[in-house]
């Protein structure tokens, strides 16, 4: 008699294991879920974060150039100098380009 009690007890102790099992798996995909939608929408401020900061500093490299009137500075007036600056910008613009073209607004990186 004593042992069909504790089959008894044991058999619920289980099933109450197994609901406590499929109630933290359900949990624990609903935190997944979150994560994985945080993480998207923290990359893509992120992202945009990190474009808008090249892009201020494009701005503010050009607008230096342009207002620029240090008097102590060598001038730099040479062709090759003009030359590299106008590459420098170039290359800082492009990247910035490149970076809205493979990024097309719709949230998804291209493979």
């Amino acid at each position: 008699m004593f042992r069909f009690f504790k089959v008894e007890d044991l058999q619920t102790r289980k099933k109450l294991l197994i609901a406590q099992s499929d109630i933290h798996r359900h949990t624990l995909v609903m935190h997944i879920a979150d994560v994985r939608e945080a993480t998207a929408r923290y990359k893509k401020m992120f992202t945009l974060a990190g474009v808008s900061t090249a892009a201020v500093g494009i701005g503010v490299r050009v607008a230096k150039s342009f207002f620029s009137r240090n008097e102590s500075a060598p001038k730099r007036s040479g062709l090759f100098s003009k030359l590299l600056t106008g590459f420098t910008y170039f290359r800082e613009a492009k990247s910035l380009i490149d970076h809205f073209r493979n990024h097309n607004g719709n949230g998804h990186d291209s493979p």
